[in-house]
């Protein structure tokens, strides 16, 4: 609409002959008052029903005067033709506007001491056109035609100070000319400022919850999607207008396997029995048809009086990570792998004491047992004894086959419940020929009060192995005539089980002290410098830790720990 072209104005006439100024100035402040109220009512209605009251500045002013509303009345030096442009219109405003008459409810309100002081005010000094949104608002109105309008204006009070008034406003028109224009006003500074915080701290949150790189959002005590994060659609393809919409699609993504750990961790969260913040991982499959680990992190909402108000949800897309973990694994299977093929070599001389102490026994018996079937008379029982020790021989020696095959082999692992202190006799007895060759002495303190551990036999014997034939090297290098491994078992902290490999010999150079279990570390001669770090990554995959040190009489001390078989009712 163009201004000039006013569809309701308010046209000021004289009041019907007979007709009570009483009830005109009534029905007038309930209207002004139901403009208030009812800022969304018809318009077109409330200026219709304002113009068939008649009004004339008599009532203007007395209801002005003595309403206990906050209003205002501004008047203009001249009036203005309301078919001028919006800016020339806006120019004459603050050229010719001034409080005309006021309210002592809104005099006070701006810190104005009586309705008096206010008259004359012109439009400058309480409404600054230096503040652009006075200047917006205001053409507002004029665009509006004056019309029924409500706006917030910038207003400079009495004392300087700057406050924000909510208006509701109207304008008399007559022939085309703006006369007056009557306004109801609120200060709502507070409000305003409080508004403005709220805006800015939802600004950051969204900022902060739209920006951030993983998949959030906010499920509803009723299942409902209060808020889905854009990163949604990175992870998932799903755009969020598509979760918004249906919910159940959350569930729908999640892979059948993985649906009953998804759905039972959500439900112990929603019925409280599950406080805490949970975590845990899940795959779905995206859009695209591909498979995705997700690493999901969520904890119950509550609001300011305790109620349950949802759940707020994190994910992680972790598929690379979950990749490469089985990657390493591989790597380290595979190392670990080399490693007993390289310690093959080393055990060649245990291994032949080993099966040479069965052999011979195997053949002495045979040959004993030929001797007696020789005989004329010979004697049954001690046939039998014979035969039984070849049997026993040879059960001994398809142990040692046996048991190097599960040493050197490709098995796949399992953990269960093992006598330590037996593993640790089974090591030494491998490596008895090693101890004879190289003169070394064993000391072993092997605690009888431990539990079993949770452990994968082959590694543990791998471990043992790796450290034990490490102390015997580094003794080589010693001036020392005598040469002594010791090994202790005890109990740790908590469940922890301990293990302490010490040797007499030289020490471990404090400089590599500190990285002596990284891979390609090795301070011996052709070494590959993997073998304590395959002891190390055995140690952390069975739930331990390794560590090595001095000790201050001289020597080195390597030690791990290994967690206690949990006891079975």
């Amino acid at each position: 609409m163009q201004p000039g072209l006013m569809k309701n104005p308010i046209m000021i006439e004289s009041r019907k002959p007979g007709e009570p100024k009483a009830d005109k100035l009534t029905q007038l402040f309930q209207s002004i008052s139901k403009m208030r109220q009812r800022v969304q009512v018809d318009r077109y209605e409330i200026s219709k029903r304002l113009t068939a009251l008649g009004l004339n500045e008599e009532i203007i002013d007395k209801l002005i005067s003595h309403g206990i509303e906050p209003l205002w009345c501004i008047g203009f030096d001249h009036p203005i033709d309301i078919s001028l442009p919006v800016d020339d219109q806006l120019e004459l405003l603050y050229r010719y506007a001034y409080i005309e008459d006021a309210g002592h409810n809104w005099a006070r309100g701006i810190n104005y001491k009586h309705r008096s002081d206010v008259l004359g005010l012109r439009l400058e000094d309480f409404l600054p056109r230096s503040i652009p949104e006075n200047v917006s608002n205001l053409k507002k109105m004029i665009w509006a035609n004056y019309s029924l309008t409500e706006f917030d204006s910038y207003e400079v009070y009495a004392n300087g100070a700057e406050k924000i008034a909510y208006n509701l406003t109207l304008g008399i028109i007559l022939d085309g000319r703006l006369y007056k224009i009557l306004g109801v006003g609120r200060e709502i500074t507070e409000f305003k400022l409080t508004e403005k915080k709220l805006k800015k701290t939802q600004q950051r949150y969204r900022t902060v919850a739209d920006f951030t790189y993983d998949w959030e959002y906010w499920e509803a005590p009723d299942g409902t999607l209060i808020y889905v994060s854009p990163s949604c659609e990175r992870i998932t393809g799903y755009k969020v207008s598509e979760f918004i919409e249906r919910p159940e699609l959350i569930f729908e993504i999640v892979l059948p396997e993985d649906r009953d750990i998804y759905y039972n961790h959500n439900h112990g969260i929603k019925d409280g029995t599950a406080i805490a913040p949970g975590q845990f991982h899940f795959r779905i499959q995206d859009k695209d048809g591909h498979i995705r680990w997700i690493a999901h992190v969520c904890q119950p909402v509550f609001d300011d009086q305790g109620n349950y108000a949802g759940v707020r949800a994190s994910n992680r897309d972790v598929t690379n990570l979950r990749n490469a973990e089985q990657k390493a694994r591989e790597y380290r299977e595979t190392l670990a792998q080399l490693d007993r093929t390289a310690m093959l070599g080393q055990l060649a001389g245990s291994i032949a004491h080993e099966l040479n102490q069965p052999l011979t026994g195997i053949l002495s018996n045979a040959q004993a047992g030929e001797l007696l079937l020789q005989q004329e008379n010979s004697n049954t029982n001690e046939m039998q004894e014979t035969l039984a020790d070849v049997i026993a021989d040879a059960k001994r020696a398809a142990d040692v086959i046996r048991n190097l095959r599960s040493l050197f082999g490709m098995k796949e692992i399992d953990f269960k419940p093992l006598s330590l202190n037996a593993q640790i006799k089974e090591a030494l007895r491998l490596l008895n020929s090693d101890f004879v060759i190289n003169n070394v002495t064993i000391n072993t303190e092997l605690s009888d009060a431990l539990p079993n551990v949770m452990a994968n036999g082959i590694q543990l014997q791998q471990v043992l192995i790796n450290l034990i034939s490490n102390a015997i090297q580094a003794m080589q290098q010693s001036t020392q005539a005598k040469r002594s491994i010791s090994i202790i078992t005890a109990k740790g902290n908590g469940s922890e089980i301990q293990v302490h490999v010490e040797d007499s010999g030289p020490g471990i150079d404090p400089e590599r002290l500190e990285g002596i279990f990284e891979p390609l570390t090795t301070s011996k001669p052709g070494g590959l410098g993997m073998g304590l770090s395959i002891c190390c990554s055995i140690a952390q995959a069975h739930g331990g830790r390794i560590w090595a040190e001095n000790i201050p009489e001289g020597g080195a001390r390597i030690s791990f720990t290994l967690p206690a078989a949990e006891k079975t009712s």
